[in-house]
Order: structure tokens, then sequence, then C-alpha cells
């Protein structure tokens, strides 16, 4: 296993014999048998060891292991310990996203203060192979099929090619010490559910299925970065930066292939499918003047156009019949939100703060019109949005500047906020909320 090891890393070249790798050494099998194989092709190593606080004194005991193992080959070790409950309560986020979170991001800040090139994660090929069925279940685009990737900016993974019953033997054969995870046992999660329920019953009418779906997961891969090649030379053709937003130029892409292109494109300004598909559908449609938010941008239909700003800030001007083509500009800035980063939902009547689940898109701007109906935040009941604003004494002058956001929930089309002056009820803040989306006027 040593000389495919080594021989593993030069073919796909996941570092250099003179970088400095950190090493993420949980304590058991497979993180046990990277650090062996590091030290013995004698590279220039450090370990990075987590303890999540998740399973009392069965991860004191995986510590202490680690600990002593870089004590005695003289292997400098990082150690830190997380309350990995209170991130997944404070960021209402599923307990295997804390974890994940937390570990990659102290992994980044040892590599910057210690000086590390690469980060060696030790997932083998039963690993992918189950996240390849795992994301064939959940649904996924085709990256999805490829599994965990090898490389990945500085994390590399070694021992990919190999499966976990070889891990195993090697570990026997060297005398290599580890601990069992218990919680790899259980069948609670769905990961355990393929590895001890599903995956054996393949195993048994397909002995060398692992290696099969590992050289199979291996062309998905090419493919992909096929794609990507391909996709980069459409991006350069359509896309135009500009200083402050990036403008898609939707009618330069090929039609027949319009829904997956750009799907691609889109993907890496953070939207996910569903979104992607309600931006693709809307432009058959020739709808425009919609919005559409990802966690890390806003884009805009206009026409022919797709606008794209990043950090969720966006200004537009519309125009109106009614002030016969002259503009009114209206400007605003849009967040998503954890639950835990809004302290207080007591807001200037210039703000919004919504659900972001309870909301669809796209979201569209407009002026408000007769006859529009909304459900008014603290109200029993439908109100007329002009009957409202003479409740609320808002003058000539004041309801000519206002707009309202709309978006459909359910199988309505809803009016969801009255810009300067309440939100609807059907989008509010509750107890179940774990996103908002805040939305300020300027």
């Amino acid at each position: 296993m040593y000389r495919t090891f080594k021989k593993y890393i030069q073919d796909k070249k996941l570092c250099l014999p003179t970088e400095k790798i950190l090493l993420a050494v949980s304590g058991g099998v497979d993180s046990m048998v990277m650090f062996a194989l590091f030290r013995e092709a004698g590279y220039n190593i450090g370990v990075a060891h987590c303890n999540f606080s998740l399973r009392g004194e069965e991860s004191d005991t995986e510590t202490e292991l680690v600990k002593k193992v870089c004590k005695d080959n003289n292997v400098p070790i990082h150690y830190i310990r997380f309350d990995t409950y209170a991130v997944m309560q404070e960021r209402g986020i599923s307990l295997e996203m804390a974890a994940r979170d937390l570990r990659y991001s102290w992994f980044e800040e040892c590599c910057e203060k210690h000086g590390y090139t690469k980060i060696g994660i030790a997932h083998n090929l039963n690993d992918s192979v189950e996240t390849f069925f795992i994301n064939s279940v959940r649904g996924t685009g085709i990256r999805g099929l490829s599994g965990i990737s090898i490389v990945r900016d500085k994390i590399i993974r070694p021992l990919s090619s190999f499966s976990r019953k070889e891990i195993e033997a090697y570990a026997q054969e060297k005398s290599i010490s580890y601990l069992n995870d218990s919680s790899n046992s259980t069948i609670v999660f769905l990961r355990n559910k393929f590895r001890h329920i599903i995956l054996p019953q393949i195993e048994g009418f397909s002995k060398n299925y692992l290696k099969t779906m590992g050289k199979n997961m291996e062309r998905i891969s090419q493919s992909v970065d096929f794609i990507d090649s391909a996709i980069e030379n459409i991006r350069q053709k359509v896309t135009i930066e500009k200083k402050e937003y990036s403008e898609i130029l939707l009618n330069r892409i090929q039609q027949k292939n319009f829904a997956f292109i750009l799907h691609e494109l889109l993907s890496k300004y953070s939207f996910n499918s569903s979104v992607i598909e309600e931006i693709s559908f809307a432009y058959s449609k020739k709808e425009s003047s919609l919005w559409f938010i990802s966690a890390c941008y806003t884009g805009y239909l206009d026409g022919e156009k797709l606008l794209l700003k990043e950090k969720n800030k966006s200004e537009i001007k519309f125009l109106t019949a009614e002030n016969l083509g002259s503009s009114s500009s209206f400007s605003f800035e849009i967040d998503v939100l954890e639950r835990s980063e809004i302290k207080d939902l007591k807001v200037s009547k210039n703000v919004a703060l919504l659900d972001f689940n309870k909301i669809s898109f796209p979201l569209k701007f407009r002026h408000w019109k007769d006859g529009d109906t909304f459900v008014p935040f603290g109200m029993k009941g439908r109100k007329k949005i002009g009957d409202y604003m003479t409740d609320a004494k808002v003058n000539v002058f004041q309801r000519s500047g206002r707009m309202v956001l709309e978006c459909k929930i359910g199988e309505k089309q809803e009016i969801i906020w009255l810009s300067g002056e309440r939100i609807s009820d059907l989008t509010r803040v509750d107890a179940e909320t774990t996103q908002i989306l805040k939305i300020s006027m300027l």
C-alpha cells in the first residue's frame, strides 16, 4: 500500500516532497493510516486535531491518542475544542454542517498561521461512493456524481483510491493504533444507512463494485473538467464585467442547451438549482424587472440581460407611465442573515425583515396601483393598499413614491412589503424562522 500511496500522490500531483502538509487526524483508522504513510514517506507534516465535544469521554480518548502519537513521532500538533451544539443552534444549521464549517475554517487558519501549503484529509474510496449515492437520492448535478473531489484548493485526499478494507488491513499489518467512532455504527445518519445496509447488498452480487464505481466517478470527474472548460469559454462571450456588477447577455446563450448552460454559469454566483430554474422560466416567458437572491449575490432580470451584484446591494431606476417617462430613483440594500444576527425585530419603516424560507423567487418591485391588496402585519384579514395608506394618513405626495414588493406565496402572487410602511403577515418572522431577508431603503 505504501508504494501505491506514493505513486498515487505523484500521478495526481497532490503535493511536492518539499511542501509543508497539515494532516487532519481524528484518531480513526483512515486518518491514523494517512499519518503513518506520510511520516514513512518523509514529508514535512503537522497534525490538526479537533475535539467537537460531541461524544464525551470517547472524544477525549481520541484526543489523547492523537497527542501521544504526535509526541512519540516528534510531529507538531495543533489542537482545538469546539462547542459544536452551540454553533449549530446559533446558526440554525445541522450538526454535521456545523462541525464541517468549524473544522475547515480552522484548518485554513492553521495553514495561514504556520505556513502549511496543503491540507490532507483521509476520505477513502468508500466515502466517495457513499457520497455518490447520497447525492443521487437527494438530487444533484453532474458534479455530485463525481464523488468527493481529490483536490480542492489546498485540500488533498491521498487515500481516495483505497477501500476501507485495504486501509484496515494495512493498519493491522503495521500495528497502527486507532479508535472506532461509535457514531459510525448508528443508522440515524443517511450516510450510515448506505454504509451498513444498502452498499453491502450491492457488494453481495458485485465484489468489485467499489473499484468499478471509482473508475466511473473518475470518468465523470473528467467530464466535469471538460464542461468547466467549455463553460468558461461561453462565460467570456456572454459576460460583461462592469465596475460594480456583472452583466450576462442571455440572448447570446445557445437556446438548445439554455437551461443547462445557465445553471453552470450561475452556480458560480451561489444560486441554487430551483432559483436558476425560475430565472430560466422567467426569461423564456419574456418577463422582466424581476429579482433573484443567492447567499452572496443579487440578480436582476432586465429583458435580455441578467445583472449580478455582489454583497446583495442593488439599485434600480423605475420608469412609470404616470410620470410620462421620467425616472424616479428607488435604491435599496438586500441581505440574507441568520436569525441569530438580528437582535431586535423593531426596525424603522424603511426596513423590512422577512422570513426567507416563506419567500419564493422571483421577487418583483413595482409601483403600487389601485386595487392592490395585502395582509398587513399585525392586522386581521386583507386590506386594499389605498385604504391602508388612507388610514395611515399617508398623503398624496408620499403615496406616489411608495413601492410594493411581491412574490408567489403558495399558488398566488402576494404583496409582501409596502415600502416605507408595513410588511405582510404572510412572511413575518416567527419562532420557526432560521433565516431573515433584510431589505433596507437607502
